[in-house]
């Protein structure tokens, strides 16, 4: 065995062998006491403590010698018990001693969605909500990366974020490298709106590249204004719908209990009645009937998993409301 073993585990356990050699000392006391029962003995070893101390030779009798290293086994057990139970204890480490951390570790941070963190490298990531379940887990989001000119600093951690497309952005662009690499997609794909803040004015941006971002900001502009008179086109419709909708209610409470059913109920509710032409499927007879009613058109029951659907969402609105 090397030199350095032999200390690793000598020195460690030379506590252990005083503490055997007390303890065999005391097994002496307790038999050269004078006494019936143990209780008496026990009383005795006041008187004979000092005899078994007076000389360090541990003696020849087995007895004492059983005392002894039963007595350092049960304080070395004890002793390593404790230790294995201890909180936060890392052997031959200084506690409070830092480590790398792992998938575990960064878990309860990430959000299940990819695009809804922020990326910190290629396997740990940030979620970007700063009010998660377990407000425990809440995280300050600001980022400060250092590195010098080339280091990669834009290619490997803005770029990432900003086609991460999660949050909006200010970026200082002097080079206007990021604007081409990532402004297309920005704009096209994610629907954000490029501004330049003047930059053009700084000369921080070319006068082509200027005026690359004015024709794109104007076409976007010209587009929605286009846009506006088929969506004023759906909002009435829909304003329409809502009010015949409830002319159709209430007339539809006017009638509470039917008896029968009349000409003028039938002409009250119904525009029409269209009958198709009939059909053989599997050797049946089938034939399409729809029913038109007044103000609200065509209305097709819903089948019972649809109805299913629509009393759970009432259900869980009427929860919202009361909570």
């Amino acid at each position: 065995m090397k030199k350095g073993s032999l200390k690793k585990y000598l020195l460690p356990n030379l506590p252990y062998l005083f503490m055997a050699w007390a303890c065999l000392k005391l097994g002496t006391a307790y038999r050269l006491a004078a006494g019936a029962n143990a209780g008496e003995k026990l009383v005795g070893m006041m008187n004979t403590i000092n005899t078994a101390f007076a000389s360090p030779a541990p003696g020849l009798v087995s007895a004492d010698w059983l005392v002894g290293i039963a007595g350092a086994a049960a304080i070395r057990l004890f002793v390593y018990v404790k230790a294995k139970n201890a909180k936060k204890y890392r052997r031959d480490e200084e506690y409070g001693s830092a480590r790398w951390g792992g998938p575990k570790d960064i878990a309860p941070f990430v959000d299940p969605t990819f695009g809804k963190n922020v990326i910190l490298s290629g396997t740990e990531f940030l979620t970007t909500n700063t009010r998660p379940k377990n407000p425990a887990n809440a995280r300050n989001l600001n980022a400060c990366v250092i590195g010098s000119s080339g280091s990669g600093k834009t290619r490997f951690w803005l770029t990432p974020q900003l086609l991460q497309a999660h949050s909006s952005y200010v970026v200082v662009d002097p080079k206007g490298g990021v604007l081409s690499q990532v402004g297309y997609f920005l704009q096209r794909k994610k629907g954000y709106i490029q501004k330049s803040y003047e930059d053009m004015t700084k000369g921080l941006l070319s006068e082509e590249r200027f005026t690359t971002l004015t024709v794109s900001l104007e076409n976007e502009q010209r587009q929605l204004k286009a846009d506006i008179p088929e969506l004023e086109a759906s909002l009435e419709a829909t304003t329409d719908k809502t009010a015949d909708l409830q002319r159709f209610i209430e007339r539809a409470r006017q009638v509470t209990r039917l008896t029968e059913l009349t000409p003028e109920i039938v002409h009250e509710f119904i525009d029409k009645i269209v009958v198709s032409k009939p059909n053989k499927v599997d050797g049946k007879r089938h034939q399409r009937v729809d029913i038109h009613y007044n103000t609200i058109g065509l209305w097709c029951a819903p089948s019972p998993e649809e109805m299913e659907k629509l009393f759970q969402e009432h259900l869980a609105g009427q929860h919202k409301k009361t909570a």
